[in-house]
C-alpha cells in the first residue's frame, strides 16, 4: 500500500521496524520499476546485498519487464548477463518477459529464438507465453504460421492443446472468420480436445445468425458427443 501511494521513506521505515526481507525489497523494486526510477530500483540491489537479502529470480524480472516496456531492450539483454554471472539461471518468466515483447514488436523470429534458448534449457513455456505467439502471429496476419504453432505445441506440450486451440479460435471469430473460428472447434474436437465452452457457444450463436443453421447444429451435435463421451 506504501509503495503504491510512492511513500517510499515509510515502506522503508516499516522495514526497518520489522524486518528486511527479499520479498520486501522486491515489492520496492516493482513500484520503482512501475514508476520507470530504474537507477533507484537497481540501486535497492546493493542495499539488498548489503543488509543479506539477496536477489532472486522474482527482483530480476520485475526490473527486466519494466526496462522491456519501456524499450530497453540492450539494458534488459545486458542485466540477463549479469544475472547469469552472478549466478541466478533465468526462468520462464524470464523468457516469458522478452517473449512477449517481441511478439508485440512483430519480431516474432526474435521471439522464437528466446523460446528455443528455453526449451533447450529444459523449461516449458507457460501458457501466457504460447498467447504471446499465437496473438503475435494472428495479429500480424500470419494466420498459417498461427495455426502451424498451435499444432506443433500441441504435440510438444499437451497440456497447452485446449487453451491454445480455444485461443485461436476466439482471434478468428473476433476477426469475423466465423467459419474458420468453426473449423478450428470442429478440428479440436475431432482430436478429443474440449473447446473452451464460451468460445464454442459464440460461435454457435453467430453460425445461427450468420444463417448456417446446419453448421451450427453439427457443431453442437459433435461438441455433445464429446462431453457425452
Amino acid at each position: 500500500m506504501l509503495c503504491i501511494l510512492k511513500a517510499f521513506d515509510s515502506a522503508v521505515f516499516v522495514m526497518e521496524e520489522t524486518a528486511r526481507r527479499t520479498s520486501f525489497y522486491n515489492v520496492l523494486i516493482w513500484a520503482k520499476c512501475r514508476g520507470s526510477e530504474f537507477q533507484e530500483a537497481r540501486e535497492l540491489f546493493g542495499e539488498m546485498r548489503r543488509f543479506c537479502c539477496y536477489p532472486n529470480s522474482n527482483t530480476y524480472n520485475y526490473l527486466l519487464g519494466s526496462l522491456c516496456k519501456d524499450g530497453r531492450i540492450g539494458e534488459a539483454c545486458s542485466l540477463v548477463e549479469v544475472m547469469n554471472e552472478l549466478g541466478y539461471m533465468p526462468d520462464a518468466i524470464t523468457f516469458e518477459i522478452f517473449i512477449f515483447h517481441a511478439c508485440r514488436q512483430d519480431r516474432l523470429d526474435f521471439a522464437m529464438e528466446f523460446l528455443n534458448q528455453m526449451i533447450s534449457g529444459g523449461l516449458e513455456p507457460r501458457l501466457t507465453t504460447h498467447a504471446a505467439f499465437i496473438k503475435g502471429y494472428f495479429n500480424s496476419n500470419r494466420f498459417q504460421e498461427a495455426y502451424k504453432y498451435v499444432v506443433d505445441m500441441a504435440v510438444k506440450y499437451k497440456y497447452s492443446a485446449n487453451v491454445n486451440y480455444s485461443l485461436l479460435a476466439s482471434l478468428h471469430h473476433k476477426k469475423g472468420k466465423l467459419l474458420d473460428a468453426r473449423d478450428i472447434l470442429v478440428l479440436m474436437i475431432e482430436k478429443g480436445l474440449k473447446p473452451n465452452f464460451p468460445v464454442y457457444v459464440k460461435v454457435s450463436k453467430d453460425l445461427y445468425k450468420a444463417g448456417m443453421s446446419h453448421l451450427a447444429v453439427d457443431l453442437k451435435s459433435r461438441f455433445s458427443k464429446l462431453n457425452s463421451g
